[in-house]
């Protein structure tokens, strides 16, 4: 109880503490905010003053923080006026060298081609591709024919190269496809190890051997023996480098299927049987390239079409491949 009773008498007082805060602080803002007993005395004067000063001092305050926080931020602003602009054109064209094509091995093509000084030796169908055209200007004891300068990018290259033969599947036809393309396009030394390179791509190191497609520090003209020479020796080890070799394996694997005619089952095995045979290609209908690959169809035939062939074709072991196929275009499915 007497707990109790200290709580209430602790409780009474402290509401009659906040009861006279609460008449003070409403009886200074009575005598703050009216001035009707006399609004010019000097009482009012006196705080009207005060109050222009304090508010004074504190935008001075302010004023001196924000120029404190300026410095403080930008330290060095620069008072003088920026200097004036060039009125001098620019362009970003560039004033370097022109680029011609490398003459090194680790590059195959330039940006650009640079056109051959007036004092320069070399006609502009030994220093650049040249094609075969008519004559326009024909005339009595004048070639049907001229040679004429054409351009010759990285672009020109990609596409006289696209239908060479893949140099590891049929190198034969490689060499022969790539010499067609040098002579069409009369190219000089260094443009003939552009195209190889670009048709061998990694592989080039394997054949490049002694080859320089310079001589004198110029390429060799498109008409000079010295250059067919060496291309031949470019030919000479590529092909035997990739020579065939005998992988019957692969061969076998190709079988006729079962809704597949004759003459598609026989381009597909040609076509395998000339990358993994190991042997030449000759047209003789007896030669052993010829009696190989009918054999290789035989085996690979359905059963329909080798059964009736070993049936109605009696010179199957001696007969030519020409035959063979004529019969088993024309072989016929057993009445049931």
């Amino acid at each position: 109880m007497k707990v109790a009773a200290k709580r209430e008498e602790g409780d009474r007082k402290k509401k009659k503490e906040e009861l006279k805060r609460t008449k003070k602080q409403k009886a200074e803002e009575l005598l703050f905010h009216r001035k009707e007993d006399d609004e010019t005395g000097p009482i009012n004067r006196t705080q009207d003053r005060r109050r222009e000063e304090e508010s004074e001092d504190e935008k001075g305050g302010a004023a001196a923080a924000s120029e404190v926080v300026t410095q403080t931020l930008y330290p060095k602003l620069p008072t003088e006026s920026p200097p004036q602009y060039e009125e001098t054109p620019r362009t970003t064209r560039s004033k370097g060298k022109n680029y011609t094509w490398s003459k090194t091995m680790g590059k195959l093509l330039s940006p650009a081609r640079s056109v051959p000084s007036i004092n320069s030796s070399l006609t502009e169908a030994d220093a650049y591709p040249v094609i075969q055209v008519a004559n326009p200007n024909i005339a009595d004891n004048q070639p049907q024919t001229i040679l004429v300068y054409r351009t010759w990018t990285i672009d020109d290259v990609k596409k006289a190269v696209e239908g060479v033969a893949f140099h590891k599947e049929d190198v034969t036809q490689f060499v022969q496809d790539i010499e067609n393309v040098r002579q069409s396009y009369h190219l000089n030394g260094q443009e003939v190890q552009q195209v190889w390179m670009a048709a061998l791509g990694s592989d080039w190191h394997y054949v490049r051997g002694n080859w320089d497609p310079a001589r004198g520090g110029q390429p060799l003209p498109h008409n000079d023996g010295e250059l067919t020479v060496r291309v031949r020796g470019l030919t000479d080890r590529t092909t035997q480098r990739f020579r065939r070799r005998a992988n019957y394996t692969e061969i076998g694997r190709v079988k006729q299927k079962e809704d597949e005619p004759f003459e598609e089952y026989r381009i597909r095995m040609t076509t395998v049987f000339k990358a993994h045979s190991g042997l030449e290609e000759t047209p003789d209908q007896n030669g052993t390239f010829q009696q190989q690959l009918k054999n290789a169809l035989h085996a690979g035939s359905k059963d329909a079409v080798r059964c009736w062939v070993s049936k109605h074709y009696i010179g199957l072991a001696t007969g030519t491949l020409d035959d063979y196929v004529s019969h088993a275009l024309h072989q016929r499915r057993p009445e049931s």
